[in-house]
């Protein structure tokens, strides 16, 4: 208590360096806000524009988030390519497709047999080209 009681009294005694070290605490602060928002911000912008450019489907398996974060590679979906089909016969992706700059998915080849991923395919003409 003693030690508290001491410090308020510095506080006061001091005050033209007490105001100057609270000023530096509050424009340090509003500094790392301003800069941890302007990341943010930018951040937000690069995601949209993502999406808006190509459009955005992602399917994970159940359980990757809880679990598969950490090793992405272990939580590959199992039989893929029904996942595929049943994306191509859903009608609401049907119609979101046609906005999509590649409407139609499939197994992309690697060099590496145990990754799975998509890759556009280019059949021709989409969305309003003739």
């Amino acid at each position: 208590m003693l030690t508290l009681k001491i410090a308020v009294r510095n506080i006061f005694r001091n005050s033209r360096r007490s105001f100057t070290t609270l000023s530096t605490i509050a424009v340090g602060a509003a500094a790392v806000l301003v800069f941890g928002a302007y990341i943010t911000y930018i951040q937000y912008g690069v995601q949209t524009n993502a999406v808006q450019r190509t459009g955005h489907l992602q399917v994970f398996r159940n359980g990757y988030f809880a679990f598969g974060t950490a090793a992405p590679g272990a939580w590959g979906i199992d039989n893929y390519k029904v996942v595929l089909g049943l994306i191509a016969e859903d009608p609401a992706l049907k119609r979101l497709a046609a906005t999509s700059r590649w409407p139609v998915l499939k197994p992309a080849r690697s060099r590496r047999p145990s990754r799975r991923s998509l890759a556009p395919v280019d059949d021709g003409p989409s969305y309003g080209e003739a």
